[in-house]
C-alpha cells in the first residue's frame, strides 16, 4: 500500500508486462525459428550446410534493416504523434511508410538481381560452402518483399497498441516454416533451397495475416494524401529509424567480416564455431527484442508529452528486466555450453575444440550487446539521433579492427576475446555521452511542481496531499483548490466508469504531474480505467453513464485536452 504517493512505476509496469508478454512471445517465435531451421538443416543435411544458412545471414539482416528503418523509424513517430494528440501526423506518418516500403523493396530486389554473383561471392569464398550458398540465396532474395512487410507492420501493430495480433501473425508462420522445412528437407529430398522455400512462404503468411486483421480493425491508421506532410515525414521516418537500421547493417557488415577472417583462420570447423556464437546471439536478440521493443511505444508517448520522468520510469523498468535476463542467459552459456553440440548433432572433436571456448568467451560480450542496444533504443525513442547513430557505429565496427589485430596474436582465441573488447568500447562512449547530455542546462520553461502515484482506493488521501505540495510550491490557493478539484474529478469518474463497465477484479491506477509554464497550471492525470472521454461526455449521457460533475471539470479548465493511446486514459488540464 503506497502511504507516501510519491510517482512510482506501478501504471507503467502494468502496461509494460500488458506489452511484453506477446512482445517477447513474437520475439521468442522468431529467434526459435532461426535457431531451429538451422538445427532441422545440421540434422538431415550435415553441419556445413548449416554453417552455410549462417554465412548467409547478411541477406536477412539487410532485409531486416530496412524493415527497422522504415518500421520502427514510422513506429516511433506514431506514438510520439499520439502523445501530442496529433492524428493527422500519426495518419501522414503511416501513408509514408507505405511509400516508401514500395520503393526499398523495388530498389533491393534490382540489387539482389542484377549482382546475384558478386554477392555470393563476398557471402563465401570457402569452396565447401559456396555451391549451398548459391542454392539458399538464389531463392531467398525472392522473398524480400515479404519479409521487410512482416518485421516493419508488426513494428507498427505493437505502436498502435496491437501486440497480441503482431505476436499472433509471426507465431503462426514461424510454425508454418518450422513445419514445411521438415517436409521440404526430409520427404521431399529438395536440400537447403527447402529450407530458403519455407522461409519465404512462412514471412508471405505472416503479411497475410496481418493485413487482414488490419483491414479489419476498428482503429486501424488512415492514409492521408497530404503530399507535403508525407514527404517531411518521409524524411522523419527515415531519420528517427536510420541509427536501429544502421546498427543492424553494421552488424551484417561485422558478421560478414568476422566470417572472412574466422574462415582464413580456421576453416570451415571455425566457421562452425562462429555459427553456434550467432545461434547465442539470436537468443540475446530475443531479450533485446522483448525488453526494449516492449518500451518504445510506451516510451514514445511519454516523451511525446514531455513526462521525463514517465520516460525515466520505463526505461529504467526495462533495463532491469533486460540486464537479469541477460545475465541468465550468459550463464547458462557458460556452465552448459555443450547444450549446442547436442542440438545441432556436432561431434567432431576438432570442431567441438574450437566453438567449446567460443561460446564461453563470446558469452561475456552479450552483457554489452544488451546495454548498448538497449540505449541505442532509448536515444532513437526520446529524439537524440546523433547519439544513437553513435552506438551503432560503434558498436556494428569496433569488433572488426579488433579481431583483425587480436587474431594476429591470439590467433582465433583473439577473435573471440574481439567482441568483449568492442562491447567494452562501446559502454565507455555511451557513459561519456550521458554524461555530457545531463550536464547541458535545461532550457525549457516548464517547471515540473509534483508527481503523484496512486490507485482509486487512495484518491482522498492523495488529494489532501496533493493540496499540501502545492501550498508549500506557494501556488495561488484558488488555482492550487481548482488543480485538486480537476483530479479528483477525473479520477473519481476513470473510477465510476470501469465499474460502470463491470470490470471485476481490475484497479485503476493514477500518475499524475502538475507542470508550471509560468503563465499556467498543466495537470497531466494518466489511468488505466475504461475508455472515458470527458470532451466528448454530454448531460444527456448521463443515464447511460452514472458520471457526475463532467461539466464542472469543463467550466474549470482553461483548456482541456484528451487521448487514449495503448490503453491508457491521458487527460490534460490547462489552468490559467
Amino acid at each position: 500500500m503506497m502511504t507516501d504517493f510519491m510517482r512510482n512505476n506501478s501504471l507503467i509496469k502494468r502496461k509494460y508486462r500488458e506489452f511484453f508478454f506477446p512482445t517477447i512471445v513474437m520475439a521468442l517465435s522468431n529467434s526459435l525459428t532461426s535457431i531451429v531451421d538451422g538445427i532441422i538443416v545440421s540434422i538431415f543435411l550435415g553441419a556445413e550446410q548449416m554453417a552455410a544458412i549462417n554465412t548467409c545471414l547478411p541477406i536477412p539482416q539487410l532485409n531486416a534493416t530496412i524493415a527497422t528503418l522504415i518500421g520502427i523509424g514510422a513506429s516511433t513517430l506514431i506514438s510520439i504523434a499520439k502523445g501530442r494528440r496529433e492524428k493527422q501526423t500519426a495518419d501522414s506518418t503511416f501513408t509514408s511508410y507505405i511509400i516508401l516500403f514500395i520503393l526499398f523493396v523495388g530498389l533491393l530486389l534490382g540489387i539482389y538481381t542484377v549482382f546475384f554473383e558478386p554477392i555470393c561471392r563476398f557471402l563465401s569464398s570457402d569452396s565447401t560452402l559456396s555451391p549451398f550458398v548459391h542454392s539458399y540465396f538464389g531463392i531467398l532474395r525472392w522473398g524480400a518483399g515479404f519479409h521487410i512487410a512482416a518485421e516493419s507492420l508488426g513494428y507498427i501493430a505493437s505502436a498502435e497498441g496491437h501486440a497480441k495480433i503482431s505476436s499472433a501473425a509471426m507465431i503462426t508462420a514461424n510454425v508454418f516454416n518450422i513445419v514445411l522445412d521438415i517436409v521440404l528437407i526430409r520427404f521431399f529430398g529438395t536440400g537447403i533451397a527447402g529450407a530458403a522455400v519455407a522461409s519465404v512462404l512462412a514471412f508471405c503468411i505472416q503479411v497475410c495475416i496481418l493485413l487482414f486483421l488490419y483491414v479489419f480493425s476498428k482503429k486501424r491508421r488512415t492514409v492521408n494524401l497530404y503530399f507535403k506532410k508525407i514527404g517531411k515525414n518521409s524524411i522523419s521516418t527515415l531519420k528517427t529509424g536510420f541509427s536501429a537500421a544502421l546498427g543492424l547493417v553494421l552488424v551484417g557488415v561485422k558478421i560478414a567480416c568476422v566470417n572472412r577472417i574466422v574462415t582464413g583462420i580456421a576453416g570451415a570447423d571455425g566457421m562452425i564455431a562462429f555459427s553456434l556464437c550467432i545461434a547465442a546471439l539470436t537468443i540475446a536478440s530475443l531479450l533485446i527484442t522483448g525488453a526494449s521493443d516492449t518500451m518504445m511505444p510506451i516510451l514514445g508517448i511519454y516523451h511525446g508529452e514531455g513526462d521525463r520522468s514517465g520516460v525515466k520510469l520505463v526505461f529504467n523498468y526495462a533495463l532491469k528486466v533486460l540486464i537479469i535476463t541477460t545475465l541468465a542467459l550468459m550463464a547458462v552459456l557458460e556452465l552448459f555450453p555443450q547444450i549446442f553440440f547436442l542440438l545441432y548433432k556436432i561431434t567432431d572433436e576438432t570442431t567441438i575444440s574450437i566453438a567449446l571456448p567460443a561460446i564461453r568467451i563470446y558469452a561475456i560480450s552479450l552483457i554489452g550487446v544488451s546495454y548498448s542496444f538497449h540505449y541505442l533504443y532509448y536515444f532513437m525513442g526520446t529524439e537524440r539521433e546523433a547519439e544513437s547513430t553513435v552506438v551503432s557505429v560503434v558498436d556494428g565496427l569496433a569488433v572488426v579492427p579488433f579481431a583483425f589485430l587480436l587474431s594476429k596474436i591470439l590467433g582465433i582465441y583473439g577473435v573471440w576475446y574481439s567482441f568483449i573488447t568492442a562491447e567494452f568500447l562501446s559502454f565507455v562512449i555511451i557513459l561519456i555521452m550521458l554524461k555530457k547530455g545531463s550536464s547541458k542546462n535545461d532550457k525549457s520553461e516548464t517547471r515540473l511542481l509534483c508527481e503523484f502515484s496512486f490507485d482509486e482506493t487512495q484518491v482522498s488521501g492523495a488529494l489532501q496531499k496533493i493540496q499540501s505540495v502545492l501550498s508549500e510550491q506557494k501556488i495561488d490557493p484558488k488555482t492550487a483548490n481548482i488543480a485538486t478539484l480537476s483530479i479528483e474529478e477525473i479520477a473519481v469518474n476513470s473510477a465510476e466508469f470501469t465499474k460502470a463497465a463491470r470490470k471485476k477484479n481490475r484497479t485503476v491506477t493514477f500518475d499524475i504531474t502538475i507542470k508550471n509554464t509560468g503563465e499556467a497550471l498543466v495537470v497531466s492525470v494518466c489511468d488505466n480505467g475504461e475508455h472515458f472521454d470527458p470532451i466528448a461526455y454530454k448531460a444527456d449521457d448521463s443515464e447511460e453513464y452514472p458520471i457526475s460533475h463532467i461539466s464542472l471539470l469543463k467550466t474549470i479548465a482553461s483548456k482541456l485536452e484528451y487521448s487514449y493511446v495503448i490503453g491508457l486514459n491521458k487527460t490534460s488540464v490547462l489552468l490559467k
